[in-house]
């Protein structure tokens, strides 16, 4: 993806109620001519013939302004001239950042001839000038961004910048004593189904809620798998995935988590969205009769919304659903390649006694779904 497509235009553009989009300078301003972002009223190209005028328009009350150059100098002459006409509500997007902070980017280190000129004194100080309307955000993302953003929108910025299957992963993962959960009981089991290893996790993945039992712990056992990201609240909402962009992935995995999610129908769909056509969706629920026993709300878990069963004709709780149901509802976008409760080292003498079984290294309690999505 091209610098301009790290960032979600349209979520950006809904957060910011922004009526146009305007390109500052550098090579992918000339690029723009007049092409039309999502949801933006209009689209407008300035450059340092013009001396980095905003346009007063009729009828736009808040500006995307996205600041590009090819060197640091054109980078500070166009925020000098830029910072001061920005309206309290107006966000402003620099890129190549590189050029100002010594630090390492995915796109690479900061390149030595930028590191020898220590410009960041310049730019920290035109950004803190609006301190009292914008706060500053910075990412390392690609050749990096700075961002002045309304205080009010602080919190949405996450989800701008989409997540994209070559990215290292957001936090350090790391191995822990005892049972961490559900995935790492199921490792063995799936080692010795050649199906997870050979079609089902290959290329790059995405798991949803896979905190400090990721699947990303476990790569030597499926190596055909090329990166695999842990995507968690700190990215964004696992209901949504708004980060990250439509048909990106080879495969999503998620364990235990859509039963904390509001809405599991919007979910999966949006599971489904993420990942490439041909490519799978594995992802596994607790068993509601393995796991609650019958007791609702959930003794093992408070933040459990939903239970799940398969086929039964009724069920005790009042927030079952039946995967069967949830299923065929994506039939339309998917092919269901197995739906199976998973009871392998359950201990019948246990259920119904309040013992979770999960958090003991044999029971899966759960039942797991793989979904291969149709071609377009």
């Amino acid at each position: 993806m091209g610098t301009l497509n790290r960032l979600n235009w349209a979520v950006l553009q809904q957060s910011a109620g922004a009526d146009q989009f305007v390109a500052a300078g550098g090579p992918l301003a000339a690029q723009l001519g007049n092409q039309q972002f999502p949801g933006f009223k209009s689209t407008v190209v300035i450059g340092a013939d013009q001396g980095y005028a905003l346009p007063k328009t009729r009828g736009v009350k808040k500006r995307v302004v996205y600041v590009d150059g090819h060197t640091a100098a054109e980078l500070l002459a166009a925020m000098n001239a830029l910072v001061p006409q920005l309206g309290a509500d107006d966000v402003l997007v620099l890129t190549r950042a590189w050029c100002f902070l010594k630090e390492k980017f995915l796109a690479g280190a900061c390149p030595a001839k930028a590191a020898a000129y220590d410009q960041f004194p310049q730019l920290q100080a035109l950004t803190q000038s609006r301190s009292e309307t914008h706060a500053v955000v910075r990412s390392l993302a690609d050749d990096g961004y700075v961002l002045m953003v309304p205080k009010g929108l602080y919190g949405q910025v996450k989800d701008w910048f989409y997540l994209l299957p070559t990215d290292p992963n957001p936090k350090k993962l790391q191995l822990r004593a005892n049972v961490p959960g559900v995935t790492s009981i199921s490792v063995l089991r799936r080692v010795h189904d050649a199906r997870f290893a050979t079609r089902y996790f290959k290329g790059a993945g995405i798991d949803v809620g896979g905190g400090n039992d990721s699947l990303a712990l476990y790569l030597e056992f499926f190596p055909l798998i090329k990166n695999l990201i842990v995507y968690e609240q700190e990215q964004g909402d696992g209901q949504y995935l708004a980060n990250v962009p439509t048909a990106s992935f080879d495969f999503l995995y998620s364990s235990h988590c859509l039963e904390h999610l509001r809405d599991p129908a919007v979910a999966l769909d949006n599971w489904l969205r993420v990942v490439k056509p041909g490519g799978h969706l594995v992802f596994q629920i607790p068993d509601e009769d393995m796991y609650e026993q019958g007791v609702w709300p959930s003794r093992f878990n408070t933040d459990h919304k939903h239970t799940f069963t398969m086929a039964k004709d009724k069920s005790w709780s009042p927030v079952s659903i039946n995967v069967l149901d949830l299923v065929s509802a994506v039939r339309g976008k998917a092919k269901a390649l197995s739906v199976a409760q998973i009871d392998h080292g359950v201990r019948g003498r246990l259920l119904g006694k309040g013992v979770d079984q999960t958090r003991f290294p044999m029971a899966e309690c759960g039942i797991e779904v793989v979904l291969q999505k149709l071609p377009v």
